[in-house]
């Protein structure tokens, strides 16, 4: 049985976004739900390379029982239907408490796509805050498309008050892209920073050919999560 991060109330003094704090990313492969795919060598920053696994209790193994009821809770009836697949942590509005970057899932029975299961799970992304544990609060929430095999999600990663949301689509020509998203403090938000897009090749004619993007907000504009 897996256990889960308590963030029982401890205040944790997380380096500010200029630094370079530690990281947790969470790939779609990091469940037995989903197929981890063909990901590139090279990660456009700041995309973590180390895997985050499972979560071990600080104190007490209630809490940590407690801890994806709470998160499941928290999306009262904004996500009817929907269900926690995954999540990592980090201190996403700079409060020195750790917040939750959840992934829900919703299972639509009988639909069938191209190449993929006869089950299509439709996704959402949430940012869950720590407003003092046990007390959490669903602060933003987006589309992220189906989840599993045959779909582009890979991943999310949390960098202090960054995190990223990570896609891979193409067959044999690849397409690697990562929107990362920043916590605003005035406008309290979480706003696009920037696109990363790699494009390289698998295929036997031009193998190892590949290109790197990047737009910024003076490309894309002010863009808000979840709005």
């Amino acid at each position: 049985m897996k256990s889960y991060l308590l963030v029982s109330g401890l205040l944790l003094a997380l380096p500010s976004c200029e630094s370079s704090p530690s990281t947790s990313r969470v790939g779609a492969g990091s469940t037995s739900r989903h197929s981890a795919g063909l990901l590139p060598q090279r990660l456009p920053a700041p995309v973590a390379t180390s895997p985050l696994s499972t979560y071990a209790p600080a104190t007490s193994p209630t809490l940590a029982v407690d801890t994806l009821a709470l998160l499941q809770r928290a999306k009262g009836s904004q996500l009817p239907g929907y269900a926690v697949d995954h999540f990592a942590v980090g201190d996403l509005n700079q409060d020195h408490r750790l917040d939750f970057l959840v992934v829900y899932r919703q299972e639509w029975g009988g639909q069938r796509r191209a190449g993929g299961p006869a089950t299509v799970e439709e996704g959402r992304l949430a940012v869950v805050l720590n407003q003092g544990w046990p007390q959490l609060r669903l602060a933003a929430v987006a589309p992220l498309g189906c989840l599993g095999t045959g779909c582009s999600f890979r991943g999310i990663t949390v960098k202090g008050r960054y995190f990223s949301v990570e896609r891979l689509e193409g067959d044999c020509e690849k397409t690697y892209t990562v929107h990362t998203y920043c916590y605003a403090p005035a406008q309290r938000n979480w706003q696009l920073y920037k696109i990363g897009e790699r494009l390289y090749s698998t295929c036997n004619y031009n193998s190892g050919e590949e290109e790197y993007h990047e737009q910024t907000r003076r490309d894309f504009g002010r863009v808000v999560f979840g709005q």
